[in-house]
């Protein structure tokens, strides 16, 4: 019998990202469901980084922008850059085309539309046996629970088979963290109802999955797709995220425009890392001043292209503080807020490659304001290989790849 705790959190889960799925960018979709993953997977883990959760989950929620689901980006074309083999699925039964000179103007079809029709949906994954094909009336199906897993996410409306009316484009979804996408493209029939395009790309339960993160109009009719690349807990910072261009060309969607395949894996190594602290010193210039000093380390077999450093200093007890704290070397930071209240910084690290056998160490130092009052700070850090701007590497190795600890607070 399921977990009664697991079962709260997957329905929680899936009430989320039926609900989020078209306001959240592509990034914070990722992270919710790498999250959720790490939930399912291991309890004690969320227990050991439970401090982490409380500071770092609030900071993503203010970043999360919403979108107009009616209203097509304005983006550019997608960037060239990998080519190689097609990741799209031919669609199981293509809709007839839509003829190219109208008559008349049909009305534009909307998410609003499609939530109450019936519409073909094509088939899922032998996987998914709880996801809905064939003829589905969406307006019938209720909210998603465990029983009832099927969602639509973004929907955009633009002229998609260039015929002078407006059609949609959606992501139809089915599952909880472990979800799998169709991109559908949605018109009208001669009578004003909806029927399905086509489909226009859609992921698998292959490893690495393959995620579909946003859609947006392309150039001459093209349906702009991002997708990612998910390996194992994949938060952003894991998945490796392409723009890929779909345009119809009467029959189906075949792709005219951007990457073809996700960059190849670098080999697997044991990158690990250790932590220790130093205690702060006198006040100066009104701040304390002590180090958190980590040093990675490579035991695995292979190079590893470079190293990926996330650090989290927060206050001890959750409180606000008056004056923000600072980490030098500072990389990239962001402050962390939880309710809107100022209590830590974000630091990450981009560091290069680190040999076989090699390792590396790195002190921060870590700025206290005494107008915060002398306190404990926590201090998270986490450390990975990672191919430099394109994804970081998860390790099966022995090495720790998180530290957890104290920085205690200044001598009064």
């Amino acid at each position: 019998m399921a977990d009664p705790g697991d079962v709260e959190v997957q329905e929680m889960f899936a009430r989320f990202r039926a609900e989020s799925i078209a306001d959240h960018p592509a990034p914070d979709l990722a992270r919710v469901r790498g999250m959720a993953r790490r939930r399912q997977v291991t309890r004690r883990t969320m227990l050991s980084v439970a401090a982490l959760a409380l500071v770092a989950v609030p900071a993503v929620g203010l970043r999360l922008a919403a979108q107009d689901v009616h209203s097509p980006s304005t983006g550019g074309p997608p960037q060239q850059q990998v080519s190689g083999a097609p990741t799209e699925r031919p669609p199981d039964s293509p809709s007839t085309a839509a003829s190219v000179s109208s008559a008349t103007l049909q009305k534009p079809v909307t998410k609003a539309d499609i939530m109450v029709a019936t519409i073909t949906i094509p088939n899922w994954p032998k996987q998914r046996d709880v996801c809905p094909s064939g003829e589905v009336n969406i307006g019938k199906l209720g909210a998603v629970t465990m029983d009832q897993q099927f969602s639509v996410g973004k929907v955009i409306t633009f002229d998609v088979d260039r015929d002078g009316d407006e059609e949609a484009v959606g992501i139809f979804s089915c599952g909880y963290e472990s979800a799998v996408d169709q991109v559908l493209a949605v018109g009208r029939n001669d009578q004003g109802g909806l029927r399905t395009l086509g489909r226009v790309v859609a992921s698998s339960d292959a490893d690495p999955l393959m995620d579909v993160l946003d859609v947006r109009t392309g150039t001459d009719g093209a349906v702009d797709v991002n997708v990612g690349e998910r390996i194992d807990q994949a938060e952003p910072e894991f998945v490796e995220k392409q723009w890929r261009s779909y345009r119809w060309n009467g029959q189906k969607f075949p792709q005219v425009g951007g990457e073809r395949q996700f960059t190849p894996m670098a080999p697997a190594t044991d990158v690990g890392l250790s932590v220790t602290t130093g205690p702060f010193g006198a006040p100066a210039a009104g701040v304390w001043t002590g180090t958190v000093t980590v040093t990675v380390t490579n035991a695995g077999p292979n190079r590893a292209p470079g190293i990926y450093l996330d650090l989290y200093v927060s206050s001890g007890d959750g409180a606000a503080l008056s004056k923000p704290l600072k980490v030098t070397p500072e990389c990239t930071t962001e402050d962390v807020r939880v309710d809107g209240r100022l209590t830590g910084v974000h630091v990450i690290c981009h560091q290069p490659a680190l040999a076989s056998g090699a390792n590396r160490t790195t002190a921060f130092q870590v700025r206290l304001p005494t107008a915060n009052g002398a306190r404990d700070l926590n201090v998270s850090v986490f450390g990975y290989a990672e191919q430099p701007g394109v994804r970081a590497l998860r390790d099966v190795g022995p090495q720790a790849n998180s530290a957890i600890l104290t920085l205690a607070a200044p001598a009064r």
